[in-house]
Formats: C-alpha cells, sequence, structure tokens
C-alpha cells in the first residue's frame, strides 16, 4: 500500500482513469502494470455516488485495460469495507497484507480476478 495520498509522481508512473459527472470528479482507479499482472492500487468512488454503476464500470475498464496490455490477472489491495464489491465482480480473496500506518497495524485484504473475467 503506497499510502492514502494521491501524488502526482503515482499519476505520471501508472495508470489512472477518472469518472466525473456535470464536471465533478466522482471517481477514479490507479493501476500499476507489473507483468503477468496488474495491481489495482485505488478505486474510489465519493459516497454519495455509490450505487450508480461508477465503480462497477471503472472496475470493467481496469479489465479491459489489462487484456490490452497483454496482462491476465489483476490484483486488488482492498479496503476491508469494499471486499463485498469485488467478490460481487468476480475476484476471489486470495491473501492478506499488514502494515504499520500512524502507529497502528492495519490489515487489508488481498484480492485477484483473471482480466479476461467478463463482469455483468
Amino acid at each position: 500500500m503506497a499510502g492514502m495520498t494521491i501524488t502526482p509522481d503515482f499519476i505520471t508512473r501508472n495508470v489512472v482513469y477518472a469518472a466525473e459527472r456535470e464536471g465533478e470528479l466522482v471517481a477514479f482507479y490507479g493501476l500499476i502494470p507489473c507483468q503477468p499482472k496488474a495491481i489495482l492500487e485505488h478505486l474510489w468512488v465519493l459516497p454519495e455516488f455509490i450505487g450508480q454503476g461508477i465503480g462497477k464500470g471503472l472496475f470493467i475498464h481496469s479489465l479491459e485495460y489489462c487484456r490490452k496490455l497483454g496482462i491476465s490477472r489483476l490484483e486488488i489491495e482492498s479496503d476491508p469495507h469494499a471486499v463485498g464489491f469485488y467478490i460481487k465482480m468476480g475476484a476471489r480473496q486470495v491473501g492478506e497484507r499488514s502494515y504499520v500506518l500512524d502507529g497502528q497495524t492495519r490489515s487489508l485484504p488481498i484480492l485477484e480476478i483473471s482480466a479476461s473475467k467478463d463482469v455483468n
């Protein structure tokens, strides 16, 4: 986990796509391609826009982007509250990572999905 802050360096070095509504940024994802997989480092949707299909659309876009690059699987380091979303998209939990952040240990679920998976 690179941290919760999205830096200009992260945006320059990785793949970042955003969704907007009426000119307002409402969601984005950050993808780190590293053959043979890619890591979905970020996928965030503003709370008032959750449940409108924006996150699903960005997730599907990330899988399509992986396929275009010839990447076979997508690894997701998930916020614990988002695990249900990723499982609904077809991912499966394969482990967890623990970090110390601000003196607190935080464990984050690790999920994977085949980049060729069709998400409905």
